[in-house]
């Protein structure tokens, strides 16, 4: 047992270092699923960030569409309840409409839930949404 602690011990002095690291060189997914929304609708999915932990995040991904197309947006939780009670939200990033898009280096730069939001913009037909998002982020480590 001891043996295994220290181990343990010499491996996180050898990634810790006391400088930031990557969360991951592929980021922290946060949005890997195909989905469906039907015409009018929308689709939500939210993300948390501690950005005293988190630095330096940004969110990076690609989505395509069947059917269609989506506008899409990410919103920060008060943005997305006011967008719920239908005022204008400022955004975080918000491309348009469009059937197929991937974007990098979107910076999120406040703590809290966020959301990615897929609203369907026609009336009558569903469509299928492929979406793949990560975050990339700096995790803050102890000197």
């Amino acid at each position: 047992m001891k043996a295994l602690l220290t181990a343990l011990c010499m491996a996180f002095i050898a990634i810790g270092c006391g400088e930031d690291a990557p969360v991951s060189s592929a980021g922290r997914p946060v949005l890997k699923e195909s989905f469906t929304i039907n015409g009018g609708a929308f689709r939500s999915f939210s993300f948390q960030i501690d950005t005293d932990i988190e630095r330096n995040a940004s969110v990076r991904g690609e989505f395509s569409v069947q059917g269609g197309e989506v506008s899409f947006a990410i919103l920060n939780e008060s943005n997305f309840q006011r967008w719920q009670e239908g005022q204008a939200p400022a955004t975080v990033y918000s491309p348009g409409t469009m059937s197929r898009h991937a974007f990098s280096g979107i910076p999120i730069s406040e703590s809290g839930t966020h959301y990615f939001v897929f609203i369907n913009v026609q009336a009558a037909t569903p469509v299928t949404v492929s979406a793949d998002i990560s975050l990339v982020a700096f995790a803050e480590q102890d000197p």
